[in-house]
């Protein structure tokens, strides 16, 4: 067969061969040149969308600044932990009545003492005891010496949430010992990671400037960075009106026409939507220009206040103001800034916090200098306040914030 009658009959498949080549060559021409959303980024977790537009955030951790962590003396006291009992024996029942080991609750036990009021006893074990407690047992233990107010460090543990990405001492710089330490000492409660041991690794490494350290470790908190995904299709004007309620519509709209004038699909950052207070203040310590008690109320009652009413700084005005100012709103049908009760049976309300969107609020957990405002998942901070007692969520809303 001639070379001329092979390449006559193969002719065709090699003309559709090139065709081919060259349809594949323009359609990844093409498929380069068309806009679409870019690659879901690791680092961000989406929101369940709704009238709030697409939201995305990240994990970011934050800790205290060296201006609110005043070291003045090292806390070393020695382990004392109160229970009340009738008698050794009632002790040792309660002790393993909460899960304790027969052997725990028995040396536990053994180092019991009259408590001064004559009112239930004192523990004093020794700090290889305490060190050497295994997890489940620490969590079982705390968890009782948790019911007693006396047992500050176990009623109001440092904590940290389970349900993120961080490690809670990650970036530290603690030497190795101390890091182990701590992580034989840290304990779990439901979706929380919790220490009470400060004074017991402080016992071992005494050195103010590792205090400092290792408390602004302990009190660090995760905040979460928000985006909303802006695309040339979003209805600005609906976004606006979600976001800019009630004066700032305007306002928010132009923002986020800024951010839908560009291509593709454009991130406005969540301190762009906020109003003033909250924006001000998002991922802050409090500052010299902020009051002594910068509290959860103080915080939730002026979401949307331009200049802060000093008046939520007391606990009376806040009562008042919820049930002379507020209604509260049917379930599922919330709105920026509502305001979010954490209600503790027996104890009233613990906490209060502002809705975003989604599963997001605005949050300040305390008063203290060491707490900042950040943005939290509803479902953390919920865990975060039900230790050691559960808490009730109500949703309430200011008269003068209804939409028609």
């Amino acid at each position: 067969m001639s070379w001329q009658h092979h390449h006559g009959r193969q002719g065709p498949w090699l003309v559709l061969a090139v065709a081919l080549l060259c349809s594949a060559a323009v359609g990844a021409l093409l498929w380069k040149l068309m806009p679409r959303p870019p690659r879901a980024d690791p680092l961000f977790r989406s929101c369940l969308s709704g009238a709030w537009g697409s939201l995305r955030y990240q994990e970011k951790l934050i800790e205290p600044p060296d201006r609110s962590v005043n070291v003045i003396a090292l806390p070393t006291n020695a382990i004392s932990w109160y229970l009340d009992a009738l008698s050794l024996q009632v002790l040792k029942q309660r002790l393993r009545g909460c899960g304790l080991a027969e052997e725990l609750a028995v040396a536990l036990q053994k180092t019991a003492m009259p408590a001064p009021d004559g009112a239930g006893y004192l523990l004093k074990p020794a700090d290889e005891f305490v060190i050497g407690l295994r997890a489940g047992d620490r969590s079982l233990l705390y968890g009782l010496l948790a019911t007693h107010t006396q047992n500050v460090a176990h009623t109001v543990p440092f904590r940290f949430e389970l349900n993120t990405q961080k490690d809670w001492f990650e970036g530290t710089h603690l030497t190795p010992e101390v890091e182990s330490l701590l992580r034989k000492l840290v304990y779990r409660e439901g979706n929380m990671h919790l220490f009470s041991d400060l004074p017991l690794v402080l016992r071992h490494h005494p050195d103010q400037s590792l205090y400092a350290r290792l408390f602004r470790a302990l009190s660090r908190e995760v905040t979460l960075t928000v985006e909303l995904c802006v695309t040339p299709e979003e209805n600005v004007r609906e976004l606006a009106h979600y976001w800019g309620w009630p004066d700032r519509e305007a306002a928010v709209a132009e923002r986020l026409q800024a951010a839908q004038s560009k291509p593709g699909r454009q991130v406005a950052p969540l301190e762009d939507l906020l109003p003033p207070f909250a924006r001000q203040r998002l991922h802050q310590y409090p500052a010299a220009g902020d009051p002594g008690f910068s509290s959860c109320h103080y915080t939730a009652m002026n979401f949307f206040s331009t200049q802060p009413d000093l008046r939520f700084t007391n606990l009376t005005e806040v009562s008042q103001s919820l049930l002379r100012d507020y209604l509260e709103v049917p379930r599922r049908e919330y709105q920026l800034g509502d305001v979010i009760l954490f209600d503790k049976k027996g104890v009233g309300i613990v906490h209060s916090c502002n809705y975003l969107a989604a599963d997001l609020v605005f949050t300040k957990d305390g008063g203290s200098l060491i707490r900042p405002w950040r943005v939290a998942r509803l479902g953390d901070l919920v865990d975060f306040y039900s230790y050691p007692k559960p808490v009730t969520l109500r949703f309430m809303r200011r008269r003068d914030l209804l939409k028609p």
